[in-house]
């Protein structure tokens, strides 16, 4: 069968499976935006292709919508490209394991499914449409080009080379540790997907284009997906929304969106948690959506007694020829004490260094034995730009200056700020015994109970300083 001929007929078999289901989500995917606007409606159908040298091949099917107000632009081998995304959470700690190369256009096949549908198809997908592409397609090595090809701000995307290769060549690929069910039993997975569209960057509309859902490991190394995507959302919000289980949040996890001025967005995640006594892990992600500058580092401010270990950096890796390399990040302390991430070499010293590009993830942790408090860090950008080093909200170590205060974590639970802190706090000043808590001189001062304890508290909890 011909590729055009499984696509249509793949899309029949979707289309009327998801007839009736996707009734809910048209509610929510009908508020045309201005101009073409494309989103990830839906990931399914996981497919393993095999192993080899410890990487394990994936790839999945997606159902894509045009919600904007005007026809979306549909190149063969050209716009949209996708980029297929696997993600591990377990113990707390959300990585990103495996990525492939950027999924290439056909043609639209244009059906109900997204709102009102104009019907038209082939070289656009139609206003209020739904488009589908099986598993197989996704994952056929003839159909995957680089993703160094596209810049996913513009939205331009430059012709590839169709090639073919092993089980593995530009396919999802991920560690096989990381899908061993053995070693994960306790481990929640995500599939992710993340387009870049010509018409829809040029519209402004790609803001929306990452979308991810849980799937689940099966026994014999396989994948089923659970659930409903999370549309227009990318995966790095799974490590607050299911951090300590499926669908229980880890509200000690922080998300803050990063706009680069001028140009695209990234998102950082800041997590702090007490591993030992006057000791904390602090771990810190960025994932990049849609900027060309990528991430190149960051730094994050403390003071020179402040002790820094077991520094960690991970990233997914690139492979199959992409012309990005995977050397880890190097980090060192500033001479006032803080602590700088970054790419091996600057962009002036080797352009493709493994910066976070379009699409990607990369995390990186310390321990250190100052408490967490709320304060910025300074996200750095790979390639020139004017404003090349932007402020951040985060978790970061307390520095010295900002006085002797205990933590924030006051039940030592690990998640803070909680109103379940404060709560414990004020029936702890009353006298009530909490066995795990801190003690009540908050401030240290040596005065206690004080209202000043109680201030300083609310103040620190609130982002300031002690």
């Amino acid at each position: 069968m011909t590729d055009a001929a499984n696509r249509t007929a793949w899309t029949q078999q979707v289309g009327r499976r998801w007839w009736g289901a996707c009734a809910a989500f048209a509610l929510g995917l009908t508020a045309h935006a201005a101009g073409p606007d494309i989103v990830l409606k839906d990931i399914n159908q996981v497919i393993r292709f095999g192993e080899q040298d410890g990487m394990v091949a994936y790839s999945f099917a997606n159902v894509s919508c045009n919600i904007g107000n005007a026809d979306l632009a549909w190149q063969l081998s050209g716009s949209p490209v996708m980029g297929l995304n696997m993600y591990r959470l377990q113990d707390g700690t959300l990585q990103h394991i495996g990525q492939s190369f950027a999924k290439r256009s056909l043609f639209a096949v244009a059906s109900e499914g997204c709102g009102p549908c104009n019907g038209n198809d082939n070289e656009v997908l139609g206003a209020g449409c739904q488009d589908v592409y099986n598993a197989y397609y996704n994952g056929a090595a003839g159909n995957l080009g680089p993703r160094s090809t596209a810049n996913a701000f513009t939205g331009a995307v430059e012709p590839y080379t169709p090639m073919t290769g092993n089980v593995l060549f530009r396919r999802l690929q991920v560690p096989a540790a990381t899908v061993d069910p053995a070693l994960n039993a306790n481990a929640l997975h995500f599939a992710e997907g993340v387009f870049v569209a010509t018409d829809d960057a040029r519209a402004g509309n790609a803001l929306n284009n990452a979308s991810y859902k849980r799937i689940a490991l099966q026994a014999d190394g396989q994948f089923v997906d659970v659930g409903e995507t999370d549309i227009g959302r990318p995966a790095i919000y799974a490590w607050r929304d299911h951090g300590r289980g499926w669908f229980q949040p880890d509200e000690s996890v922080r998300i803050v969106t990063v706009d680069v001025p001028g140009e695209g967005r990234l998102y950082v995640g800041s997590k702090a948690r007490s591993i030992a006594p006057s000791l904390w892990k602090y771990e810190y992600a960025i994932f990049n959506l849609n900027s060309d500058l990528a991430a190149g580092g960051l730094e994050i401010g403390m003071s020179r007694t402040t002790s820094v270990s077991g520094v960690t950096f991970q990233a997914p890796r690139w492979h199959s020829g992409e012309a990005y390399g995977n050397d880890q990040w190097v980090w060192w302390r500033m001479g006032e004490g803080s602590l700088r991430l970054r790419t091996a070499q600057t962009h002036s010293q080797s352009p493709n260094d493994n910066a976070v590009r379009w699409g990607i993830m990369a995390t990186m942790s310390f321990v250190s034995d100052a408490p967490p408090v709320s304060g910025e860090l300074t996200m750095h950008l790979f390639k020139p730009w004017p404003q090349r080093e932007l402020p951040v909200s985060a978790w970061v170590p307390l520095p010295t200056f900002a006085g002797g205060c205990d933590s924030i974590d006051f039940d030592n639970d690990t998640l803070f700020p909680t109103d379940t802190d404060l709560v414990e706090y004020l029936e702890a000043l009353a006298g009530a015994a909490c066995p795990t808590c801190n003690d009540i001189d908050f401030n240290n001062d040596g005065i206690f109970p004080s209202d000043e304890d109680l201030i300083a508290l609310l103040r620190v909890m609130a982002g300031g300083n002690c």
